[in-house]
């Protein structure tokens, strides 16, 4: 792979915008809402159907089965069947989902009563694998597509709009809910269903906008590009695995997290529903602040000489991330677990606060730099089946996080919960530190994909970025820098 340090755009960071990144951000941010728009009424919804609690635990865990199947499965089949038709296939699949999840209530009052609650448990697999497919796909067209000096910054964008999605979610719910009901014979649009047909809409919308604002660059990889993904060996292979066991323990630091907050704070501090849903809220708002602070962090920086650096690099930030995330947990644990007393753990507010704002933040820190990292390492290697391990991984922290909070959390108390975790964060810290040079990315090179995407006619591409006495090309052989660009006309 031949190195070059000059800068793959010629222009300056406002002109930096690739036509495809719009109906990613679109398409994560419809897809996070489809998650979270029915988490107010889904226990109540499967109750109207006699469902068992313990039922409601299985269905939502299922979606994050769906997620880790997707994930790997759709990610890997994108390598073959190219980025646009496996979305748009994601697209199908979910909308297949949410349109059985808002049919449930039909088949349960027409007389199949079991059937109903096993009817929301198939579609919120189906939603999941659409999901965690979607995700993984989108992943790795950005990872090769975007110029390497920006992947960090677009990765952090979209999970910026990913943890929007999460955040607006409800509000969608308690909007849709608000509509009038509509019943036509079995079929009723109800608080509970409607639900379900708004994420149907947001599918069309997805996949309207797939097929028709996106143009896949480079297709499906040829037989040879299937074989090189699965020869990535040597350091860069352990480099790899190295961000993926990262992402692994990030996520499974926030499975913990949003599963064992709301009875933590109703045990130790006698909150209700109401200043949970609150904490959760000012969560997703922190979340969504990080995702921005680290795309300014990882922005790149155009220098005279036509090189291009990031301002802050990616190796230091996931430190960062790890540090305060190792801190957080700690903070988790009150003074009394380590000398056990009976009666209820003491922890003050502030000490509760700080640690998990600290746990809050590092999570969206931790969760783009381990995607860019691997997206930049892999380089022009086909990304589908790697971006799908890692999703799947992800996917499997969310599923085991939450037993282990609960069970541990009650068997052991917050020192082996909360200890645990933190001894995770600070392997993965380790890590780091042990592959530090292995975890440095190869220069700077045009991908295929990201080549042929400069020859579009987006309004990048605009005639008065080049001097007109030079010669016209589909990419320069040096590309202009900021100083020297022409005014454009206003």
């Amino acid at each position: 792979m031949a190195a070059s340090a000059e800068p793959l755009l010629g222009e300056s960071r406002a002109d930096a915008l690739l036509p495809w990144q719009y109906v990613f951000y679109a398409n994560v941010f419809m897809a996070c809402v489809s998650f979270s728009i029915v988490m107010p009424t889904l226990y109540l919804y499967l109750h109207t159907m006699a469902a068992h609690s313990t039922f409601y635990a299985l269905v939502v865990a299922v979606y994050s089965i769906g997620e880790a199947i997707g994930s790997f499965a759709l990610g890997a089949l994108s390598v073959r069947l190219g980025t646009k038709r496996t979305l748009q296939l994601c697209a199908a699949l979910a909308f297949c989902g949410a349109t059985s999840y808002g049919l449930a209530d039909l088949i349960f009052k027409i007389g199949w009563h079991k059937l109903g609650p096993l009817v929301v448990l198939v579609a919120r697999l189906v939603q999941g694998i659409g999901s965690g497919g979607q995700q993984a796909v989108e992943q790795a067209y950005l990872s090769v597509a975007a110029p390497p000096h920006l992947r960090t910054e677009l990765t952090s964008k979209l999970s910026s709009f990913a943890c929007l999605g999460f955040i607006c979610g409800p509000t969608f719910a308690a909007l849709v809910s608000q509509t009038p009901d509509v019943s036509l014979g079995y079929l009723t649009l109800n608080a509970y269903t409607k639900q379900g047909w708004f994420v149907a809409i947001l599918n069309v919308i997805m996949y309207t906008m797939t097929t028709c604002c996106f143009e896949e660059v480079g297709g499906k990889a040829s037989e040879e590009e299937e074989v090189s993904s699965e020869k990535v060996q040597g350091k860069r292979a352990l480099a790899i695995w190295a961000c993926i066991f990262i992402f692994f323990a990030h996520f499974n630091g926030f499975a913990v997290q949003e599963t064992i907050t709301t009875p933590l704070v109703e045990g130790w501090f006698g909150w209700g529903d109401f200043e949970a849903n609150l904490l959760f809220v000012g969560a997703g708002v922190a979340n969504l602040g990080c995702a921005v602070v680290m795309s300014f962090l990882s922005s790149p920086n155009f220098h005279e000489d036509g090189t291009t650096t990031q301002l802050v690099g990616d190796r230091t930030l996931l430190v960062a991330s790890l540090a305060l995330a190792v801190v957080g947990w700690l903070l988790m644990v009150p003074p009394d677990a380590y000398n056990p007393s009976p009666g209820v753990p003491s922890m003050g507010l502030l000490q509760f606060f700080t640690g998990f704002v600290l746990v809050t933040i590092a999570f969206p820190f931790g969760r783009g730099l381990c995607l860019s990292m691997v997206g930049k390492l892999l380089g022009d290697t086909p990304q589908g089946m790697w971006m799908g391990v890692m999703f799947s991984l992800g996917a499997i922290a969310r599923i085991a996080g939450p037993f282990w909070a609960v069970a541990g959390f009650y068997s052991f108390g917050s020192l082996a919960v909360f200890g645990s975790t933190a001894v995770l964060m600070l392997l993965a810290l380790l890590t780091v530190k042990l592959l530090w040079h292995d975890l440095e990315p190869p220069p700077d090179t045009p991908t295929h994909k990201h080549r042929e995407s400069f020859r579009s006619s987006s309004p990048l591409f605009h005639p008065s970025q080049y001097h007109p006495s030079e010669p016209r090309s589909p990419l320069p052989s040096r590309p202009l820098s900021p100083m020297q660009l022409p005014p454009r006309a206003i």
